[in-house]
């Protein structure tokens, strides 16, 4: 990620980042070090950088002292705070909070101090209002959002100057989802394997990516879709030997249904594949198969009648005593193929 916009190219005095994903602080971390310390001027970091962490019952006074340090032999210090929501969930009225506020409206140039906190703050906190209005940066590490993925894989691929293929970012973007440090260790690797300037494809990416299961929970939900019993029951049996439970295979199901369900009752009122795709909630790079899955496998009937039979198999993997598995593969099965519904609805 290029953190010289969200960052300001690190020339700021107060930092605060927050948020839950890791990879992404880390990632922050270490940009604000390097501008701080450019690796290339060979600065003595060792004695302008400061390392806190408030779960070791570090106080305000400290951290205070140490961000009024002026830096030795090079041009600025970092002071890094750790489990920083310690200080930021502080009340107003707290003795604790006052070195913080009396140290962010009198903070020198040439110190960077960056609170980092492991978990999303609320903006409503004393001393995140503080910082806001002392023009200190704010960043929320937060994973993209899974629409978001493939262009987010496809710019990390560009920052280190290669290409990768948008079918071969759709794919790793399904197969791995946001696990942002796992992604970005394979797209490193592909880089390797890959020589460049040959762009990375579909196929260098399935062949560096096994079978995972969120491929196999994509391929078990594109086969109802499209109707495929036999594809249905590969991948549902496969799912169930991972150890996936029923009822949150069930939960993916009623969602891939209430998809359907939208977006054939959007088009059926004249709005566009886009706008029902949209509504429906589908990632852009699928819009053009759940278009075909809407205007071809199921009928409004269908699926009115499939929502039916989701519900009942919701009651029986709850309170009966057959056998989970084998309620949930011969509903599906129903639903795919039709066995169970009633002729006038064929």
């Amino acid at each position: 990620m290029d953190f010289s916009k969200v960052l300001k190219k690190g020339t700021q005095s107060l930092y605060l980042l927050h948020g839950e994903e890791v990879f992404l602080i880390r990632q922050a971390i270490d940009y604000l070090q390097n501008q701080v310390f450019p690796p290339e001027e060979g600065l003595p970091v060792d004695f302008n950088f400061d390392r806190y962490d408030l779960d070791e019952g570090v106080d305000s006074e400290t951290v205070a002292q140490a961000a009024r340090t002026l830096p030795m032999m090079a041009p600025r210090r970092l002071v890094l705070v750790r489990r920083a929501e310690k200080a930021f969930e502080l009340k107003a009225d707290s003795p604790a909070i006052k070195p913080y506020v009396n140290l962010f409206s009198e903070l020198d140039e040439s110190v960077c101090l960056v609170f980092v906190a492991s978990k999303k703050l609320r903006a409503d906190g004393s001393l995140y209002k503080k910082l806001v209005a002392q023009k200190g940066v704010v960043y929320e590490a937060a994973a993209p959002r899974e629409r978001d993925l493939p262009q987010w894989i496809r710019n990390a691929t560009e920052e280190r100057g290669r290409k990768m293929a948008d079918d071969a970012a759709n794919y790793l973007a399904l197969a791995i989802g946001a696990e942002l440090a796992l992604l970005d260790a394979k797209i490193e690797q592909l880089c390797l394997q890959v020589k460049p300037p040959q762009v990375i494809s579909l196929a260098d990416v399935q062949l560096s990516v096994p079978q995972t299961k969120n491929l196999t929970i994509w391929a078990f939900l594109d086969a109802i879709a499209n109707r495929q019993p036999s594809q249905v029951l590969e991948q549902l049996h496969r799912l169930l030997l991972q150890g996936e439970a029923p009822l949150g295979l069930l939960a993916l199901v009623v969602r891939q249904f209430r998809q359907l369900l939208v977006g054939k009752s959007m088009m059926m009122q004249g709005a566009s594949l886009e706008d029902a795709a949209q509504a429906a909630g589908i990632l852009p790079f699928k819009k053009d198969a759940f278009g075909r899955q809407v205007q071809q496998s199921y009928s409004m009937d269908e699926l009115l009648w499939s929502y039916g039979q989701l519900e009942q198999l919701d009651r029986s993997l709850k309170s009966s005593g057959f056998d989970s598995n084998l309620l949930m593969e011969g509903t599906i099965l129903n639903l795919v193929m039709r066995s169970d519904l009633p002729l006038g609805m064929r």
